[in-house]
């Protein structure tokens, strides 16, 4: 199997690197590996190195690319007007001018951007989330009411006949929905006749109905409802 392709540096990223490093050994510090490179490129033609050369070249611009992204991120500290106990060591050791203070400040710097790279990584995975949940297609909008209604109609029969079976549950749907049927017809006929004995046997067994009404309100209020507007 090809191993991934050696990435080509060219003069341009060479230039731009010598300069980087003049500058941070005028204004800063170098590492050990930052000032062997700069004496390397100070004292070659970057158009002839060869490939151990080539190499620390890219172990130093690794380095000195993590540099300038910390001194970027310290001068949005030194910005800010209010600063967190970490943000003031921070500062502080900027101010000192040794290099132990210097390198110091680089690595506390190295840490405030890996947590504000994680917790750009999480809001980044929030949004995501919820763009999801916003653009649910219409086949996983379906799905979520069948379910949803599946479980509320499971709930009114194991409430309605007791110890049911598995095998039971189809023919107990069919007998509901006829009762259903017969129930509606029966209580437009009850209701016009306003016979007393038979509104009070209709409200009667209504009011047996208590569970799967306190089911349905649940079920009404539960924020997966997605019957909702």
């Amino acid at each position: 199997m090809a191993g991934r392709p050696k990435k080509q540096i060219s003069s341009d990223e060479i230039n731009a690197l010598f300069s980087d490093l003049s500058l941070l050994k005028e204004s800063y510090f170098l590492r050990k590996k930052e000032a062997e490179c700069l004496d390397m490129l100070s004292t070659n033609d970057f158009n002839n190195l060869d490939e151990t050369q080539l190499e620390l070249i890219k172990k130093t611009s690794y380095l000195v690319s993590r540099t300038i992204k910390n001194l970027d991120l310290l001068q949005e500290i030194l910005d800010k007007s209010n600063h967190n106990s970490t943000e003031k060591t921070i500062i502080q050791l900027s101010q000192q001018r040794e290099i132990d203070s210097f390198f110091s400040m680089l690595d506390l710097l190295d840490a405030q951007r890996k947590k504000i790279d994680v917790k750009f990584a999480e809001n980044k995975i929030k949004q995501r989330i919820a763009t999801q949940a916003k653009e649910k297609s219409p086949r996983k909008i379906a799905d979520q009411k069948k379910y949803f209604i599946g479980d509320l109609c499971l709930k009114w029969m194991k409430s309605t006949y007791q110890n049911l079976n598995d095998d039971q549950v189809l023919d107990t749907l069919k007998t509901m929905i006829e009762n259903e049927k017969l129930g509606s017809s029966a209580r437009q006929i009850w209701t016009e006749s306003k016979n007393e004995n038979n509104l009070d046997w209709m409200n009667n067994k209504i009011a047996e109905t208590q569970v799967v009404q306190e089911e349905i309100k649940k079920a009404k209020l539960d924020p997966r409802n997605p019957f909702k507007n």
